[in-house]
């Protein structure tokens, strides 16, 4: 039988995930706007606002709460 979740260390790790997601589609967004630089790409900006309005993307921050005791 597996060992029991501890459930506070379970969120910890998804509040790390979701952190290191952020942090990797800030470095995507970097690497996109130097490509856009590098090719004196003028749609930089208009994709750019495209993606963000996208009814597909994650808000910036949000917060898993956990209904467990600490």
């Amino acid at each position: 039988m597996p060992d029991p979740v501890n459930p506070k260390a379970f969120l910890n790790l998804c509040e790390m995930a979701i952190d290191n997601m952020y942090e990797l589609e800030a470095i995507g967004e970097l690497l996109e706007q130097k490509r856009a630089d590098d090719q004196g790409s003028d749609n930089y900006a208009r994709e750019r606002t495209e993606t963000q309005n996208s009814p597909n993307r994650i808000p910036h921050r949000f917060h898993i709460r956990l209904n467990a005791p600490p």
